[in-house]
């Protein structure tokens, strides 16, 4: 029997020791700290059909993990010597029935002054960036791609840590990608003596 709307599951809580990302992702600076912001924007990006999603899609699992909670994470141990601050996630599934079930991650990642921000439906990345861009009370902004290119090079900053065996691992490779990439951030803020 299949559920209606009015009638679906709650969200189960995300399993992070299963998850293994590996699509591109957008990389945006912090210029405020206020509030959760990895959490908000997955939360977002979690609203209905709206914002971008197709309208069979329903969230079947969502988490947020802080720093503190990173210490001791079920399955994986700690994961907090990445750096870490945030981490937040929405798993959304579609029905397209009788063809075929599609599901899709969007995972937010915020360390120090940046967030990492990988969405597997390309009509939901351009939304989070449209609402970056017309939303400056928000606290972020893109990084430019000329600087994701100039920290970890054209071919590796589209695809988000490739190869990943497992999450823990994921974290550790997009950290290493995080710190040169902020790194270019602040080599570019630099003036130049000649």
């Amino acid at each position: 029997m299949a559920l209606g709307p009015q009638q679906a599951s709650p969200a189960r809580a995300i399993v992070w020791a299963d998850l293994v990302p590996y699509a591109s992702s957008v990389f945006l600076e912090v210029t405020d700290r206020v509030g959760p912001l990895a959490g908000r924007m997955v939360s977002y990006l979690a609203a209905p059909a709206s914002r971008g999603a197709t309208p069979l899609a329903r969230v079947v699992a969502e988490g947020q993990l802080t720093s503190a909670e990173m210490s001791s994470v079920a399955g994986l141990g700690s994961i907090a010597e990445e750096g870490f601050e945030e981490i937040a996630a929405v798993v959304r599934r579609a029905d397209h029935a009788p063809l075929f079930t599609s599901t899709d991650l969007t995972l937010a990642l915020r360390r120090r002054r940046l967030v990492a921000v990988h969405c597997a439906n390309p009509a939901m990345r351009d939304q989070l960036l449209a609402w970056v861009d017309q939303t400056p009370s928000l606290g972020l902004r893109r990084v430019p791609s000329r600087l994701v290119e100039q920290a970890v090079g054209a071919t590796a900053a589209l695809v988000c840590p490739d190869h990943s065996r497992d999450f823990e691992d994921f974290l550790y490779r997009l950290s290493e990608r995080m710190e040169l990439i902020e790194w270019s951030l602040d080599r570019d803020l630099t003036p130049v003596l000649v």
